[in-house]
């Protein structure tokens, strides 16, 4: 899947912002491909991140919540029955509130 920003809110004359997009507590790791690129990555133009995502776990329950310095976030990974699992995770950003706060001229939505 190509993702061509991974920041949210960015700002004039800048490549990102303060809210990424995707949720590292889903990210196990990350591989960085700069050339040489594997066959089946082979349409890539200039690098190529590869995320790894975690395993679901089907033997117990783990919550776990984030507060950051612009959002807070809560996520389940668990079973959800005899023979399932899921993981699910729920993210809230504060900045609204915090730029209302300081008195900046514009708000996220």
């Amino acid at each position: 899947m190509e993702i061509p920003y991974l920041n949210h809110l960015s700002t004039q004359g800048s490549s990102g912002g303060p809210t990424g997009i995707i949720n590292v507590d889903f990210v196990r790791s990350v591989d960085f491909l700069s050339g040489a690129f594997p066959a089946a990555r082979g349409n890539a133009l200039s690098s190529v991140m590869e995320f790894t995502m975690i395993e679901r776990n089907r033997e117990k329950r783990s919550i776990r919540a984030t507060v950051g310095a612009s959002d807070l976030g809560l996520t389940y990974n668990g079973p959800a029955g005899e023979r399932s699992s899921l993981i699910v995770s729920a993210r809230r950003s504060y900045l609204q509130f915090l730029f209302g706060v300081i008195g900046l001229p514009f708000l996220p939505t």
